[in-house]
């Protein structure tokens, strides 16, 4: 929200966020205030190890990023190596939403951060783009479509695209629902615009919940929760690695 209002030549002011409430803890902690502020509210504000710390991406650093501090840290939180089938699958799904950033929207940069939680055994990962939002890109070529739930749901359909000359046409948000969900049990939200669209396994098969939310999301933030006990943490063989 920041990033998309500073776009617009909007002069952003932060206000109240010294009350250090539980989740401004949390954001200062996860160094939110010292990327948006210049410094930390809290002298001894710390990124735990649980959390990966918020960070701004460009395309052109995003495989190397994705390689050399998410995937490692990762790995940490799940006892597993940065070689393990799930996570080299979790790599590739990540570096596509790095380029839908590229090819969907006026800028080249998005943010990522991730956040574990070992009571439930459980990671969430967060990669979002300050972009025009999947409903609005969608309608450039499908007008009709007035409604954010059914935007973001054509956007998952294979083959569908709102690139002029694409390569792997429509086959990133298809990729990223088929393997994270389908074959990984992970949950993949979307939120952009006025909608927020749910994929989730269950009985073997992806299902989809699409609801409207009362807050606007600008832009696109993509959540995947990664459920431990249904991720293949085995090491992946190299004829795997070189696909």
């Amino acid at each position: 929200m920041v990033d998309w209002l500073a776009s617009l030549e909007c002069k952003v002011f932060f206000q109240g966020h010294t009350a250090l409430t539980a989740p401004l803890r949390y954001l200062d902690d996860s160094q939110f205030f010292n990327m948006k502020l210049g410094a930390n509210i809290r002298i001894n504000a710390r990124c735990r190890s649980t959390t990966f710390q918020l960070q701004q991406v460009r395309h052109s650093d995003s495989s190397a990023s994705l390689a050399l501090k998410f995937l490692p840290w990762l790995a940490d939180r799940l006892d597993a190596t940065p070689q393990a089938v799930s996570l080299q699958d979790i790599k590739t799904c990540s570096m596509e939403l790095f380029n839908n950033i590229r090819d969907h929207t006026q800028f080249d940069i998005g943010c990522i951060c991730a956040q574990h939680y070992p009571r439930d055994n459980q990671v969430e990962i967060a990669i979002a783009d300050f972009g025009l939002g999947i409903p609005n890109s969608v309608r450039k070529i499908r007008p009709e479509m007035t409604e954010d739930a059914s935007a973001i749901t054509e956007a998952f359909v294979l083959g569908f695209t709102t690139k002029g000359h694409p390569n792997n046409m429509g086959a990133g948000l298809p990729f990223l629902r088929d393997n994270c969900v389908g074959v990984h049990g992970s949950t993949v939200t979307v939120y952009s615009g006025y909608s927020i669209l749910t994929h989730y396994r269950q009985n073997g098969v992806i299902q989809s919940t699409p609801q409207k939310s009362e807050n606007f999301c600008p832009g696109t933030v993509i959540s995947i929760i990664l459920n431990k006990g249904s991720l293949d943490l085995s090491e992946a063989g190299l004829s795997d690695l070189d696909w």
